[in-house]
């Protein structure tokens, strides 16, 4: 992925900013939050970014190869980032309360190419 060619970069760009804006705004009301800027990037190392300082997400356009429930999954972990900027036992404890097949979907996730499949 890290070679991917700009058509491909826009790609899954494409089918993650098709999914993430509704998933936010679903879960927004729900958890009491609200996100600043949203941004997309093609990220090496994370699925998803937060900026608790001024509420700004990111997410990484190779999750376009993800199906939807992950997409969700690093949607809900980085709102919960709003909250806790830390990965202690109480943001996976708010994690576990949104989604409570967090683990599931984390494991798929982390076992999941970084390299989407172009359609």
């Amino acid at each position: 992925a890290a070679a991917a060619t700009p058509a491909e970069v826009a790609q899954w760009k494409a089918v993650v900013a098709a999914c993430v804006p509704a998933l936010i705004e679903a879960w927004e009301p729900i958890m009491g939050v609200k996100a600043g800027k949203i941004a997309y990037r093609n990220m090496t190392s994370r699925w998803g970014s937060c900026r608790k300082q001024t509420q700004r997400l990111t997410f990484n356009t190779r999750l376009g190869g993800a199906d939807e429930s992950m997409i969700e999954y690093v949607v809900v972990h980085e709102l919960c980032h709003l909250i806790y900027a830390d990965h202690s036992a109480r943001f996976w404890a708010l994690v576990a309360s949104c989604l409570p097949d967090c683990k599931q979907r984390q494991i798929a996730l982390n076992r999941m190419d970084m390299t989407p499949k172009v359609p």
